[in-house]
């Protein structure tokens, strides 16, 4: 099967789910196993309800837009962070990837413009190879008062590891060697 596949039908299971559930909260009594995802352009979901008959529901979610613009902001801000290297000099992107080869550096930023969080991009990475000890390995990196403005804290894991689930705030930048 190809991706796309396997994401529509993980998206239909999920819209199943979410409606089950409200179908329960609403006292909805569904006749059987009547419940059936559609395609598109049809409703996303088709089912009988006792003494209702047949009905068809259009599944939508309703994001914040606050919380919308902080996740693109935060992709953005991701995408910036580890585009920085390869617009350094030469020499400092080898010492940068010499000295975190065998580290993840995670970094959570405040809540801020895009714009400010992205000036402090180059300040970060001159710490990171001028001021930070070779062998660091903490999961909180006291930072120096003008990242401190931007940034809540910056974690060196060594040795990297293999995945991180924490908060989505979180960007780590992977030296790519």
């Amino acid at each position: 099967m190809t991706r796309g596949v396997n994401r529509n039908e993980e998206k239909a299971r999920r819209e199943r789910e979410v409606f089950l559930a409200f179908a329960e909260a609403a006292g909805l009594a569904l006749v059987g196993e009547s419940l059936r995802s559609r395609e598109p352009p049809e409703p996303d979901l088709l089912c009988e309800i006792q003494g209702r008959g047949i009905v068809a529901f259009e599944l939508v979610e309703l994001i914040d837009q606050d919380f919308r613009e902080r996740l693109a902001s935060m992709g953005r801000f991701d995408r910036e962070l580890r585009a920085y290297p390869e617009k350094i000099a030469p020499s400092l992107r080898a010492a940068l990837l010499a000295k975190y080869r065998n580290a993840a550096v995670g970094v959570t930023f405040k809540l801020l413009p895009l714009r400010d969080l992205v000036t402090a991009i180059p300040e970060l990475i001159r710490w990171l190879l001028e001021d930070v000890p070779a062998d660091a390995n903490a999961m909180e990196v006291a930072l120096p008062g003008n990242l401190r403005l931007l940034l809540e804290r910056v974690a060196i894991r060594r040795p990297m590891p293999e995945f991180d689930i924490g908060n989505r705030q979180r960007q780590f930048w992977r030296p790519n060697v």
